[in-house]
């Protein structure tokens, strides 16, 4: 394995590639968090070369005020560019809070534009997650809010490649909603999608969920459906994050897979389900699909 000749601690990578589907070079993209003496800062990396060999790490931080709270970046690219979602401190108005930030490439990483303040509420928001569509220049922001007594996914969304954002979204609300994980399916045979699986507690009880929305329109997503493979299951509190993963070459024929990890065995395992069955023209009009009770185990 590569790793970076660096004292610092280099910690939550995530990785993306600009593959086949937008005809590119294969470039490889890492962004992941440096511990800069009692702060931490955001950082980009990316290899011409399939991981062969990588750049030097950039701050793409966007100037001062590294927040003292452990964040988890991530990366996506898209017809738009690419883009990395962050959190940072940023002005509310009257005091500095932790926010979320985006900030975009147009040149493979060469460059880096100035950070986009997505968030001002005074409220913690944190653990971003960032897709952008394959066909169309949507970017959506996926993230946390933290109440006093509950938490709700808000998001944020840009249908002009990140020049404009529509930041006062509530993506779900009423439960303990978060740790969202979102990617982008193509128009291929049918509409692009920005698929997002999260985790909410009801009644103390844990569980995955799933929704999408369009990507010519994330302002409308359909009504979230609970990957229940197990009345048992109970998902891990302490790693509560799944993650979500889609065909990037066929939305017409492909459904969404999500993995999880929970502690039904007595020990952290890891599952994943399969929506099925697959896109349906009744799925579009409003429909949830069922998901899958075959469940991978650890």
């Amino acid at each position: 394995p590569w790793t970076m000749d660096t004292p610092s601690d280099h910690i939550q990578p995530r990785i993306t590639t600009d593959t086949i589907e937008f005809g590119s070079s294969f470039l490889v993209y890492v962004t992941f968090t440096v511990m800069d003496g009692s702060k931490y800062r955001i950082y980009f990396s990316r290899s011409l070369d399939r991981g062969l060999t990588w750049s030097t790490p950039t701050d793409v931080s966007g100037g001062s005020l590294a927040t003292t709270w452990l964040p988890r970046p991530d990366i996506a690219y898209g017809r738009a560019g690419l883009f990395i979602a962050f959190v940072k401190p940023g002005f509310t108005g009257s005091v500095f809070a932790n926010q979320v930030w985006v900030t975009k490439s147009e040149d493979y990483g060469f460059s880096w534009l100035t950070p986009d303040q997505l968030t001002t509420s005074e409220d913690n928001q944190y653990h971003p997650a960032v897709a952008a569509a394959h066909d169309r220049n949507s970017v959506l922001v996926v993230y946390t809010r933290d109440y006093a007594t509950d938490s709700d996914l808000n998001c944020a969304y840009s249908t002009d490649g990140g020049s404009a954002w529509f930041t006062s979204g509530v993506l779900l609300s009423g439960d303990d909603e978060g740790y969202a994980d979102v990617e982008a399916s193509p128009d291929v045979d049918g509409p692009g999608w920005f698929h997002v699986a999260y985790h909410r507690t009801i009644d103390a009880s844990r569980g995955i969920w799933y929704t999408r929305s369009a990507t010519s329109d994330p302002s409308g997503w359909v009504s979230p459906s609970h990957i229940r493979v197990d009345e048992s299951v109970r998902i891990s509190s302490a790693f509560p994050r799944p993650v979500i993963a889609v065909d990037p070459t066929d939305s017409a024929t492909a459904a969404a897979c999500v993995a999880w990890t929970d502690v039904r065995t007595g020990t952290f395992s890891a599952y994943f389900a399969r929506e099925w069955p697959i896109f349906t023209v009744g799925f579009e009009s409003g429909n949830t699909s069922a998901w899958s009770t075959t469940v991978g185990g650890p």
